[in-house]
């Protein structure tokens, strides 16, 4: 037999391409053979032709690859891997509790996260025609001073309609401050009336359940009850009887008809209330034609097709040709949907939220669920070597690359269905924490709509495919030979990996840590600064029209009540003056009218309040037929206007761009009149004849038994001010409301960073565990030639605390630049002292080293007898 004549090569890879692969080594090695007996009987080329025609002849269904998907079945493929995740948990229990335990974190907090950013992106994207209503902000001009407020003057609504023919329809509101319901003889206190024009329904969807839309807002002294305001007063089965046409008392003197009973507005609303009057009650409804009080928050509808920017580019066109070029108002216009998250305007008839949060809490759940599939990497290729003779074996019998690379894959994405499920569970279980934690009111709903399964299973399916898909590489990629060995295990690559997946996932923990710090410190700075007065033991009780009447035998009658220091009445809280008015020196042109922020108060505001008077007097009691005002100035208003403190007093100023008139009498001490956002401005208090614009009483209580002392106040009210409820507040509550958004951000960052920390730590005590079972025999040789339990901790332990200091190293410049980027947003802040980046590295390499040492301690402790005998 002639061994150089072969057959041809292209019928023999023809063969190959059709024949299964379990028949064509035993096939073709028969072809072969009768190929060389007839090269011997018949020649080389009748040889080749009959090897042809036995290549053809041997096509049959029973020698034909299996080809194409139809014929592909995954169900063996997927009971397999079913089979080989059961059995590496019953094997290591706890390496599987670690990866489903670390991803359910991850997962649980993704969804929360993930639900929360839902929910704020959602506001009032309920309403069928949101994408055509603008809001329309005002902005007051005078001289060199402005006020923005997303308010507008009540003619505004009027003048958009008439001069601007995009504009389809206007609605107006108007909040209506705490409010007085008499239901019969029940007596009710509100704080959440609103009045809206009749055209609300053209803008808004807000359904009537009873009543006609067409005209329940039309009539004056008409009023909507919402759902929850209507079980209030007339209990759960309200509906079975009519209660339009019903008669309510509004602050004791106004009769309103009940038009219909209104759908409570959803969660997701900015525009939120529980009463609903007529606009066309307020007086103000018969003169529109004023630039003169800006309480009226505008939305306007725009027609089909009608650009908003164009729209408001239109504006002061509108503007200067009514009014001339130098009118000191300016309009804006803003899209309603971006209102709520991304208005510079602050919110009136609702909430308000900032996307800038969105993005951070964004960016702390993807951190997180990075850390999870970091930990899954670690275990899994650290523990790669434990199946090295299992991959071995299968890629000796035949198994593809991909088939191991799947298998790995398959694997991964059971274990995070099982994280996924887990998730899902503890999710339902902790929606109430999470609400209190973040205000929200989410529910189950929340987490089954079709966009949201979708999200969080494409995130389970991706976080599965991250997380294995480089053990998958990683070990699908060695040849037989050197997984059998071992090799992966002492490989530097798999080694600089682990680590620097380590160094990752704690400088993600050691971010959250400082950034938690951080805000807690300013919270902290917040709380503890000097605001220029006193605030703790101060009350806020409300003052309406029928107490205006008997003010001076209400103050005196509670300054005898045992606890109470002081009374006085204002318009506003010191903490938060938001009303602003003009003034100008008199014998100066009227043009150059100032904008100050300014309150109303009687004399014994200074003492009640705890201000104090660098120079001049206190404003005195001015007779009822005196018009003249007094004014006290802090600091910041005496340098605005370019004077000094002794060359203030007497001066003369008007206000009001009218003929009132008053003299500068005293100046006082610099105080915090906003938030610490904000510099502190100019301000006026000024004092006149009358009770008009005095809203509020303040009493200042000793504190000494404040129980006590507030059920003699409550008595003396249920007494003396019986028309209305005992409602009140603490001024250091509303004080610590104006932070409620930085207090709920330090929350979150506390639970986020704490998460961060023990899904981190689970990984890290996963691998020092398996560490301190890889190096039995070596700590075993150790203890037996003296290492000290002490020495063999710092030497399974060391490694890890390097890791961690590079990840502090990394960590805290960025969260510093961070920081100091949300610290911007204050006028008053804390710095960020080195002590808080040092105190979040040190606990975070003291939880480490705890973690590690855990298990290090462990296998120190061992006996080495048995550890040798084991390990032989």
């Amino acid at each position: 037999m002639d061994t150089n004549i072969k057959p041809p090569k292209w019928a023999e890879q023809f063969f190959l391409w059709y024949c299964s692969d379990d028949l064509a080594e035993e096939i073709c090695g028969d072809l072969h053979e009768r190929f060389y007996r007839h090269v011997d009987a018949y020649g080389a080329p009748k040889a080749r032709r009959k090897f042809v025609l036995n290549v053809l002849k041997f096509i049959s269904r029973h020698t034909l690859k299996s080809r194409g998907k139809a014929e592909f079945n995954p169900l063996p493929m997927f009971k397999n891997y079913f089979k080989i995740v059961f059995r590496n948990t019953m094997k290591s229990p706890s390496y599987t509790i670690i990866n489903v335990f670390g991803l359910a974190l991850g997962l649980l907090c993704f969804m929360l996260i993930s639900a929360y950013i839902n929910d704020e992106l959602s506001y009032d994207k309920f309403h069928s025609k949101a994408e055509r209503i603008c809001r329309v902000p005002f902005t007051w001009l005078f001289g060199d001073t402005k006020s923005p407020t997303s308010a507008a003057t009540a003619n505004v609504a009027g003048l958009m309609k008439q001069h601007l023919p995009e504009v389809e329809e206007a609605v107006r509101f108007k909040r209506g401050g705490n409010t007085i319901v008499k239901v019969d003889s029940d007596v009710f206190e509100e704080g959440n009336m609103l009045y809206a024009d009749s055209t609300l329904w053209h803008l808004f969807d807000f359904p009537l359940i009873v009543g006609n839309s067409e005209n329940a807002l039309t009539a004056p002294n008409s009023l909507l009850l919402t759902e929850r305001i209507a079980e209030k007063y007339y209990g759960p089965d309200w509906g079975a009887s009519s209660l339009v046409g019903n008669t309510v008392t509004i602050n004791n003197s106004n009769e309103f008809q009940i038009a219909g009973v209104i759908s409570n507005p959803p969660a997701n609303s900015q525009i939120q209330f529980d009463l609903l009057a007529s606009f066309s009650s307020l007086p103000e409804a018969t003169h529109n034609g004023h630039f003169d009080n800006s309480s009226y928050p505008t939305y306007v509808l725009l027609h089909e097709g009608s650009n908003w920017e164009a729209v408001r580019d239109k504006i002061s066109i509108m503007m200067e040709d009514n009014f001339g070029k130098d009118f000191p108002v300016a309009l804006d216009l803003e899209p309603f949907l971006s209102v709520y998250l991304s208005s510079v305007y602050r919110p009136v008839v609702g909430p308000g939220g900032d996307i800038k949060y969105l993005y951070i809490f964004g960016a702390i759940a993807l951190l997180i669920i990075a850390i999870a599939c970091i930990n899954y990497m670690n275990l899994v290729t650290a523990r790669s070597t434990e199946r090295a003779k299992e991959i071995g074996l299968r890629k000796v019998l035949g198994a593809k690359r991909w088939q191991v690379f799947w298998q790995f894959i398959g694997e991964s994405m059971i274990i995070t269905t099982v994280a996924l499920i887990v998730a899902i569970a503890a999710s339902q279980l902790l929606l109430g924490s999470f609400n209190s934690l973040s205000g929200k009111e989410l529910t189950l709903d929340n987490f089954t709509t079709s966009g949201f399964v979708l999200g969080y299973l494409s995130i389970t399916f991706l976080v599965g495919f991250l997380s294995g898909g480089y053990p998958a590489l990683a070990i699908s990629s060695f040849t037989p030979s050197h997984v059998l060995k071992g090799q992966f295990k002492s490989s530097k690559q798999g080694s600089l990996l682990r680590k620097g997946l380590i160094v990752l996932q704690f400088t993600a923990s050691i971010i959250l840590l400082i950034s938690t710090l951080v805000i807690y410190e300013q919270l902290n700075y917040v709380k503890s600064k000097n605001l220029g007065f006193e605030k703790e033991n101060l009350l806020i009780l409300p003052l309406d029209n029928e107490m205006k009447k008997n003010l001076g035998y209400l103050k005196n009658e509670l300054k005898s009540v045992a606890g109470v220091t002081a009374v006085s009445a204002i318009n506003e809280p010191p903490n938060r003056i938001n009303f602003g008015t003009t003034y100008h020196v008199l014998g100066k042109e009227e043009a150059e009218r100032q904008l100050i922020s300014s309150t109303k108060a009687d004399p014994d505001m200074i003492e009640t309040v705890g201000l104090e008077i660098i120079d001049g007097r206190n404003f005195r009691d001015i007779p009822e037929d005196d018009t003249q005002y007094e004014f006290l100035m802090n600091e910041e208003a005496i340098e605005f206007f370019g004077w000094e403190s002794q060359e203030a007093l007497g001066k003369k100023l008007g206000l009001w761009g009218g003929g009132d008139t008053g003299t500068v009498v005293g100046v006082i001490k610099n105080f915090h009149s906003s938030s610490l956002h904000n510099e502190i401005e100019p301000v006026v208090i000024f004092s006149n004849h009358g009770t008009w614009f005095l809203r509020r009483l303040l009493v200042r209580v000793d504190g000494n038994n404040l129980p006590q002392t507030m059920a003699s106040i409550e008595d003396f009210w249920n007494k003396e001010v019986s028309h209305r409820p005992f409602d009140f507040e603490f001024l250091d509550e509303l004080f610590d409301r104006q932070y409620r958004t930085e207090s709920k951000l330090s929350e979150l960052f506390t639970v986020f960073a704490t998460l961060a920390v023990v899904i981190g730590c689970l990984g890290l005590f996963g691998l020092a565990s398996y560490t301190a079972i890889q190096r039995q025999k070596e700590i075993g040789v150790r203890k037996v030639l003296g290492a000290s339990i002490f020495g063999i901790v710092k030497l399974l332990s060391g490694h890890f605390s390097v890791l961690v200091g590079i990840s502090f190293i990394i960590a805290a410049p960025v969260a510093y630049i961070l920081m100091r980027q949300w610290l911007g947003e204050f006028a008053y802040k804390t710095e960020i002292s080195p002590g808080i980046v040092i105190a979040a590295g040190m606990i975070a390499l003291i939880i480490a080293w705890l973690t590690v040492s855990a298990q290090s301690i462990k296998a120190a402790a061992a006996n080495p007898a048995e550890t040798l005998k084991n390990n032989e």
